[in-house]
């Protein structure tokens, strides 16, 4: 399928607001009179949607976001390999993005593609790195409905790292972050990242120095727990200090959220995932908090800490307490005519 055609029949799909709304959000078939004047043998033969009689099923979720159109998995595909819906942080990471036509740029665990093809729509010459096959093929599809040009590689980030030799101006990513208890399994691979959150955070800490050209920037998004010497800031910031404070050569700043109780979160596990038991013993080696935010770091001589808050998300309208990062999406009852 021409590329370019089916970018402007899924333009034309999203101006219908509120059956996208009912399709993509809410998951609920929608008649087919109100898909007249778009060609959905197109849309089948991607994939997006399904047939079933008189009525149409999304089979994935579309996004807009900054005119790039973007699909990921629906919210109810529960599998390991689920290829994350777009969330709060994901548009927060695009709004503080400073990228420049130009650079070279390294997307971490792209999943859906979101960051890599904003940057390259903004002019610069992009890597993105993507080990799950799944999230892989929604990242190839997402650069074809988008039309954009970049490098997309099937390989874990790390193995990786330890052969390339190259080095870039912008470092993005968005990597497993949602702490849980240890006896957690067959957990979302997008999401899992160790008790405190900083598993994967820790390893791309350590990873980052070789990849950036002076002046670089490393741009990451993550959740913490609280850290042991002061609930009130993430933990995050003890793992920064304790590479970075003496070497003065990189600055950071990190921009993060009020206080979210831990607890909200190992309800969720002891209803949907683990015995109650589990979930208690985790919660007593743990601090009581956790915090979403960003982090940025640059490669530059002067040290330097700026503390910054950023967005509750349990203020957001729609944000539950039910699905990583906390979103579940508010159903919507729309009339459609």
């Amino acid at each position: 399928m021409n590329e370019r055609s089916l970018s402007l029949e899924i333009g034309k799909m999203w101006q219908l607001s509120k059956v996208c709304q009912a399709l993509f959000f809410d998951e609920r078939p929608v008649h087919k009179r109100y898909f007249l004047r778009i060609d959905t043998d197109r849309l089948e033969k991607t994939g997006l949607l399904k047939r079933k009689g008189d009525y149409f099923e999304a089979l994935m979720r579309l996004h807009r976001i900054k005119d790039v159109f973007i699909v990921t998995d629906l919210a109810s595909y529960t599998r390991e390999d689920q290829v994350f819906p777009l969330h709060p942080e994901n548009y927060y990471f695009l709004d503080t993005m400073e990228i420049k036509p130009g650079m070279e740029v390294l997307d971490l665990g792209t999943g859906s593609g979101i960051f890599a093809i904003v940057a390259a729509k903004n002019g610069a010459r992009v890597l993105a790195i993507e080990k799950n096959p799944r999230a892989y093929k929604y990242a190839e599809l997402n650069m074809g409905i988008n039309g954009v040009e970049m490098e997309l590689r099937h390989a874990d980030y790390f193995d990786w790292s330890k052969k390339n030799r190259k080095r870039f101006d912008y470092i993005m990513s968005n990597p497993p972050f949602e702490p849980a208890p240890k006896e957690l399994v067959n957990y979302y691979t997008h999401s899992f990242a160790g008790e405190d959150g900083l598993e994967m955070v820790r390893r791309q800490l350590d990873m980052f120095p070789q990849l950036l050209n002076p002046g670089g920037i490393l741009q990451m998004v993550f959740f913490s727990v609280s850290s042991a010497r002061d609930k009130r800031i993430p933990k995050i910031l003890d793992e920064i200090d304790d590479r970075f404070a003496g070497r003065k050569t990189f600055s950071y700043r990190v921009e993060y959220s009020a206080p979210i109780a831990l607890e909200t979160f190992g309800k969720r596990f002891e209803k949907k995932f683990l015995r109650k038991q589990f979930v208690q013993n985790w919660l007593k080696r743990s601090t009581e908090n956790v915090f979403i935010g960003m982090l940025f770091i640059q490669d530059i001589e002067d040290l330097e800490k700026r503390y910054n808050k950023w967005m509750n998300p349990a203020d957001i309208d729609g944000i539950g307490q039910e699905t990583p990062m906390g979103y579940k999406p508010k159903l919507h009852s729309i009339a459609l005519d």
